[in-house]
């Protein structure tokens, strides 16, 4: 991908982290709802909320690897900005 037709794109990176963004909120939401749940049972535990955050790393790491993707893209433009093979 060319400097240029990155810079036409950005709407769609911006739309795709959006979707991420989205997907990531939903997860933090049920989340919440479980924790809330719990503590109508009585069990809200230290062990109970460690488990459930960790149901967001999978998320985290989807969006960090997109964007390490999307930077790693962006350090080749940089650096060779018009696509030179040297």
């Amino acid at each position: 991908m060319t400097p240029e037709v990155a810079i036409r794109n950005l709407r769609d990176l911006c739309n795709q982290l959006h979707t991420r963004s989205q997907h990531f909120a939903g997860e933090c939401d049920g989340i919440q709802e479980q924790w809330t749940a719990l503590g109508r049972a009585g069990g809200q535990r230290a062990d109970h909320a460690a488990a459930l955050l960790g149901k967001l790393k999978n998320h985290l790491r989807g969006i960090a690897g997109y964007c390490d993707g999307v930077v790693e893209q962006i350090d080749t433009m940089i650096a060779d900005p018009f696509g030179s093979d040297d």
